[in-house]
């Protein structure tokens, strides 16, 4: 018996060895991509909609609507779990609620509200976060098929920004960059849609599609947002010297960097100016990382356009007499700082910070006296009192 099943083998061994060999070869290559064939078998049969498309009434229904129901049957706070979270991991949430409640509200937008649960322990994060992890699968599904549902198909009579909530949901669970993606694929998608609709293809140059479809998102007011949510909305001065490999800002400069630029080309004046301040302060970070001096210029740039609002001028002109000092320029860090002079109020929050330029400026000058006067704002001499007055 086994003879006859050897010589059958023998007889048709090249057959066999073809076999063998496809199969090696074409078993490795799917299981090397089994998940990218599990993931397209899945989309063939989930009807993921298209690209720029959505299926708003199946995110709500399937997905949405569960999620919210395990949030409130747990009565889970997702801003007081937010607020349970290590400080560190805090200063990466968000701040700037008053902003982002004001969009939500003028646009009717669906959001986490305070639930007023008074148990500020880490005992009631541990016991709400598996409800939470069981809700966020749901709206990592929601997404998939909307990322806006329109108000007239909810029972909450809101309009719905998915991005939004699971970036709630990331917060609370302290993993706030991890929503990053999503406000990543909602920009494009934004654009996508404005591209197809709007843009007139017979354009010869694709440098053309990008500006055109800049245009048509000047004060588009779900794309600054979006933008806002991604990059953060304002850059602080205190991360330029402290912008950790770590943090997501710090890892993706570039990237934030092309969204800054386009924000600032589709905002209109004045609002540009809070916006010219925080890139100034960008391709200051950029300079710390690179020493490339051409990201100074590129600074100061951006300060000009700061100077000239109220509410920025004080920070621009400081800053750009600080960019002087790193460019080796103490001459014109004087003479930024003297123009400051005309403008400068009796008290203002940055006055540690503006002795501290001036007395780097006036030691680079080798004036070392008057330089004395400016080290402590507390030295009482009165001729640096007079030097401090008429300065």
């Amino acid at each position: 018996m086994f003879s006859i099943i050897l010589k059958q083998i023998l007889k048709y061994k090249y057959y066999i060895l073809f076999f063998l060999i496809f199969w090696i070869i074409s078993g490795t290559f799917i299981y090397q991509n089994r998940y990218k064939f599990l993931s397209y078998i899945y989309h063939l049969t989930s009807s993921i909609p298209e690209a720029g498309k959505s299926n708003p009434k199946k995110a709500y229904n399937d997905y949405f609507k569960p999620a919210i129901n395990i949030l409130q049957e747990n009565q889970v706070d997702l801003l007081l779990m937010a607020k349970l979270c290590p400080k560190q991991i805090q200063t990466h949430i968000l701040e700037d609620r008053e902003y982002e409640w004001d969009f939500l509200k003028k646009y009717n937008f669906f959001y986490f509200d305070k639930n007023y649960i008074f148990n500020n322990s880490y005992i009631y994060w541990k016991d709400k976060q598996p409800y939470l992890l069981e809700a966020l699968t749901y709206l990592k599904e929601a997404i998939k098929y909307a990322y806006e549902i329109p108000a007239n198909i909810t029972e909450e009579n809101k309009n719905i920004l998915i991005p939004y909530i699971l970036q709630q949901t990331y917060d609370a669970l302290c993993f706030p960059d991890e929503a990053k993606i999503y406000w990543k694929d909602y920009i494009e998608y934004l654009e996508f849609n404005t591209y197809n609709q709007k843009i007139n293809n017979n354009l010869p140059y694709p440098k053309e599609w990008d500006l055109e479809l800049l245009n048509h998102l000047i004060d588009d007011a779900k794309y600054h947002f979006a933008i806002f949510q991604f990059t953060g909305k304002t850059i602080p001065f205190q991360l330029i010297e402290n912008c950790q490999n770590k943090s997501f800002f710090c890892t993706h400069l570039q990237e934030i960097n092309d969204y800054w630029n386009r924000l600032i080309y589709t905002t209109s004046f004045p609002y540009t100016y809070h916006l010219f301040l925080s890139h100034a302060r960008l391709y200051l970070i950029f300079f710390q990382k690179t020493q490339n001096q051409h990201y100074l210029y590129l600074a100061l740039d951006r300060y000009k356009g700061a100077m000239e609002y109220r509410e920025t001028q004080i920070d621009a002109y400081l800053e750009t007499a600080y960019v002087f000092l790193l460019l080796n320029q103490p001459e014109n860090s004087l003479k930024i700082l003297e123009s400051f002079a005309s403008i400068k109020p009796k008290r203002f929050l940055q006055e540690s910070f503006y002795y501290e330029i001036l007395y780097k400026t006036l030691t680079a000058l080798k004036r070392y006296k008057e330089a004395d006067c400016f080290k402590s704002k507390y030295l009482d001499t009165s001729e640096c009192k007079y030097i401090r007055e008429n300065f």
